[in-house]
């Protein structure tokens, strides 16, 4: 697969200081937003670079010698991690045990060689995210980004999940990248489950979809389900899923002022993560 590279942009890059950016690392890609929370969240700038030959660190490092961007200083600037191994954890939890149990327990020892256990507070729910990154990850995002805060990307999908849900609905959000997808099930108000998942084949992606629901007792032709992050209408995942519960895109976000060109971008479901990035946290 070759790099594919989609920029949106509509501010003068020589002004950043009072600006906040918002970086996702993925597996196979990296995304960035540059927002002014001093005008409700103005959406100025957005990359999405794709390319699993080398992964978002490596991405982001070739940015950093070759962009003007990302070189720049701004405001503040937070850095998403993306991965699934991580859990989410009541607070009442942390006042029995610490992080590192709870991530020995879930994940197992042999997982977490050489990994740093961290812990995020999820300021709009009454949990925090239990998650690991490698040693040699975090140094490198530290040694580029010594003041960015550094969180898991689930803050983002969390936050759209619950902002977007109706009261009394079932509902869910999945956000698929190419290795493993997030479900989110919000039920009356309140997360019932939220994982990460990875799959290989459309068929293991609906084996965990329709087993999730099945396990909740959640009839699945009354699960309305928000898909987002890389898929299309023509990815064999959307056209199975669509057999089996009712499915549908984002075409809107709350919190986010979206101007053109952002408002009218191809492919929106690419972008909402990416645009919730800058109020999840």
């Amino acid at each position: 697969m070759q790099k594919k590279v989609l920029e949106h942009k509509s501010f003068d890059i020589a002004q950043t200081q009072n600006k906040v950016l918002s970086i996702r690392v993925s597996p196979d890609g990296l995304y960035f937003v540059v927002t002014d929370e001093g005008k409700d969240n103005l959406v100025l700038h957005t990359s999405r670079i794709i390319d699993p030959a080398r992964g978002g660190l490596d991405i982001l490092v070739e940015e950093m010698k070759n962009g003007d961007l990302l070189g720049r200083p701004f405001l503040r600037t937070n850095v998403f991690y993306e991965t699934a191994q991580y859990t989410l954890v009541p607070k009442f939890e942390l006042e029995k045990t610490n992080a590192e149990e709870i991530a020995n327990t879930c994940f197992g020892e042999e997982k977490m060689k050489g990994m740093v256990v961290m812990c995020d507070e999820i300021s709009f729910t009454n949990s925090n995210v239990v998650y690991t990154i490698l040693d040699s990850d975090l140094e490198r995002i530290r040694s580029y980004f010594p003041e960015a805060k550094v969180y898991h990307h689930v803050h983002a999908p969390l936050y759209g999940a619950i902002t977007t849900a109706k009261t009394k609905d079932s509902y869910a959000l999945i956000n698929v990248n190419s290795f493993f997808f997030d479900m989110i099930v919000v039920e009356n108000g309140a997360i019932k489950l939220c994982g990460g998942y990875h799959y290989k084949t459309t068929e293991e992606f609906l084996y965990y979809v329709l087993g999730i629901a099945s396990t909740l007792h959640i009839d699945p032709y009354a699960l309305k389900v928000l898909l987002v992050g890389e898929l299309d209408e023509y990815s064999s995942i959307v056209k199975n899923l669509n057999k089996y519960l009712m499915a549908y895109y984002p075409d809107t976000i709350k919190g986010v002022t979206l101007k053109k060109p952002f408002s009218k971008v191809d492919n929106f479901q690419y972008y909402f993560t990416l645009f919730l990035s800058a109020v999840c946290v």
